[in-house]
């Protein structure tokens, strides 16, 4: 089954171009970024150059791929090697032609550096299923995951998630997203919950502003720990200034990690973004932002969590 969906991972992406050719309906983008952080506590600065893209091809007969792909280059001050961390993913869905959809997925994640002796990557794969109405959308998926290294032989992971967007005004969007992640070892369960909501406002044909908040929660054996994530930005489109669909974009961001017991520490951000979208993507929302995260959840909520913090 690993196997299977990791083919079809491949062939959504390579199928993609190709299919474009024939397409109805191309929608997506990409965001060039770069973020500077300040660990507040430890008194440390954190450079991002970040690599977010997304399509969609609808090939007609109710049939769609899509792909994407997150890549953030990380360097912490002071530190002997930077991260690199990425997210991966492709997926084959059919719509019924009544508002209804039902697809496959598969999604790595994967975290690089020589600070580690290996890197750890984690793979998850399963079905989703969606509705489309008028005014909005919703979606919802269950899945499993593994590891590389490979956990023990009686631990599972498993994925559950569901978002939504609704656009009350044309100029208007709303987005909630909330995804758990359960790993099941003998004699006990941990979760990691993912839970966000955002909004994207068009203030006129050129701005927009856009926010976000994410709580990432894990509560296991005695150990209580939250993540959160702010962030609010402005884009501006800047078509007419480059001759080339586009959006620049500003955020201002704040991670908050607190520990039961061990106290806790803040990290701000700064992040700017250059964004090319492809057909109609919608709200103009930087795909290196807190609110896209949530608008465009991936399937697993240790994924969530760091595309929402970085």
């Amino acid at each position: 089954m690993k196997r299977s969906l990791t083919l079809l991972a491949a062939l959504s992406l390579s199928a993609a171009p190709f299919a474009a050719a024939y397409a109805q309906d191309i929608t997506g983008g990409a965001t060039l970024g770069y973020g500077f952080s300040d660990i507040s506590d430890l008194d440390l600065d954190v450079d991002t150059l970040t690599f977010d893209g997304r399509i969609k091809v609808d090939v007609g007969n109710g049939i769609s791929f899509g792909a994407r792909l997150d890549a953030a280059r990380i360097d912490i001050d002071g530190a002997p090697d930077t991260i690199g961390a990425s997210v991966i993913g492709a997926d084959v869905a059919y719509a019924f032609g009544n508002g209804f959809s039902f697809g496959v997925y598969a999604e790595q994640g994967k975290i690089t550096t020589d600070m580690l002796p290996l890197d750890i990557t984690l793979t998850s794969y399963g079905v989703s299923g969606g509705y489309a109405f008028a005014k909005g959308d919703v979606s919802a998926f269950v899945g499993v995951s593994d590891t590389s290294p490979d956990l023990p032989g009686n631990v599972d992971i498993h994925d559950f998630g569901i978002a939504g967007k609704y656009a009350p005004m044309q100029n208007l969007v709303l987005a909630g997203a909330f995804t758990r992640t359960t790993v099941s070892i003998p004699g006990d369960d941990m979760d990691l919950d993912f839970l966000g909501v955002a909004a994207a406002y068009d203030m006129t044909p050129n701005w927009t502003v856009f926010a976000g908040y994410a709580n990432s929660s894990i509560d296991f054996g005695g150990l209580d720990a939250d993540l959160d994530s702010y962030g609010i930005g402005v884009s501006y489109d800047t078509s007419a200034l480059i001759k080339v669909n586009s959006f620049a974009s500003l955020e201002l961001a704040r991670t908050d990690l607190s520990v039961d017991g061990m106290g806790d520490g803040d990290m701000d951000t700064v992040r700017i973004g250059l964004t090319f979208p492809i057909g109609g993507m919608g709200t103009k929302v930087p795909m290196n932002s807190v609110a896209d995260a949530i608008m465009n959840p991936a399937h697993s909520a240790v994924s969530q969590t760091v595309l929402a913090a970085f």
